[in-house]
């Protein structure tokens, strides 16, 4: 048994509602490495606030992209765009909720492991929290949605530390598909 697990590496399939289009896919050159730009999108995403002014933003997706150097991948713009968007969705679909991004998660499991990862942005509403994990893959829509539901595992993980640790309910994960455009609900 590992000393430490980290919740990304988890790996079980979970079921999908169904996509909802938040804006245009961006335009995604392909990689063989998508790390990097996964690393990119989500620093950019955890950093990005809509009321920033757009020149500022523009140059916080510039300064992510090349110092991830993926700047032959994707366009700043687009991230901004996908940002815009996807901002735009959570405000609506939760409006007054508190963002925490990368929000730090660690629970001793039952072996003596301890689970610790990040959650990409948890949303604290009167009700309970909401989760929502960037994903980004490459590839087209119905592509992507094959590949999301492998992340089931690591949904279920950050719900059971998240209700562990705030004693609050987990009322919907979701997974984030910036270069695809949309969102998607981690069913059950």
């Amino acid at each position: 048994m590992p000393a430490t697990v980290n919740p990304s590496a988890l790996e079980g399939e979970g079921e999908l509602g169904p996509p909802e289009t938040l804006g245009p896919p961006m335009s995604v050159r392909p990689t063989e490495d998508y790390f990097e730009l996964g690393n990119a999108c989500h620093a950019f995403l955890a950093g990005d606030r809509l009321e920033d002014a757009p020149d500022a933003r523009i140059a916080h997706a510039h300064a992510q992209v090349e110092a991830f150097g993926v700047g032959e991948h994707v366009i700043p713009e687009q991230l901004v765009q996908a940002s815009t968007a996807f901002r735009t969705w959570v405000e609506r679909r939760w409006p007054g909720a508190t963002w925490r991004t990368e929000w730090p998660l660690a629970m001793v499991q039952p072996d003596g492991s301890v689970l610790r990862g990040y959650a990409d942005l948890v949303l604290e509403t009167p009700d309970g929290l909401v989760l929502l994990d960037h994903k980004c893959h490459g590839g087209s829509l119905e592509h992507v949605l094959v590949v999301a539901r492998v992340h089931g595992a690591q949904l279920d993980a950050y719900r059971t530390v998240l209700t562990t640790a705030t004693g609050r309910p987990v009322l919907a994960r979701w997974i984030h598909l910036p270069f695809q455009g949309v969102c998607v609900e981690m069913l059950g």
